[in-house]
């Protein structure tokens, strides 16, 4: 499941729990993930809760507790903010050049099928992030 409690420029709870899906494939994993894309206050929050540190941060992820739901491998939280201040301005600390892994530089297409096919599938980001890594 997907919770956009955060909106973010350009990104819907269904194009990113379409990409959920394909990155689980991807790596093989047959469990569900919960994630919520949420403001830095929520994370500070969640971190003071959970962690005992009184200040936000990008991500948090929280396995699935033992017995608790079959097919289930926890949950992940994503600070907007703080996910597009590295976007922006993190450039300059980055050890490898940017590559671009994204859908064409133009409108996305409205219809579900056009739209598939405009985006990146979870086989061209695993090839892209090989490839960043060094790897082939």
């Amino acid at each position: 499941m997907v919770i956009l409690q955060k909106r973010v420029v350009g990104l819907t709870e269904k194009a990113l729990d379409r990409f959920l899906t394909r990155a689980r494939h991807a790596s093989g994993l047959r469990a569900d993930v919960n994630v919520l894309v949420t403001s830095s206050a929520e994370l500070q929050e969640l971190n003071h809760r959970f962690r005992g540190k009184d200040q936000p941060t990008d991500v948090l992820s929280f396995p699935a507790l033992p017995g608790l739901k079959p097919r289930y491998a926890g949950d992940i939280a994503i600070s907007a903010e703080i996910a597009a201040v590295a976007a922006e301005e993190g450039f300059w600390s980055l050890d490898a050049p940017v590559r671009r892994v994204a859908g064409p530089s133009m409108p996305v297409p409205y219809a579900p099928e056009l739209e598939r096919a405009w985006l990146p599938d979870a086989l061209t980001l695993a090839q892209e992030i090989r490839r960043a890594c060094g790897q082939r």
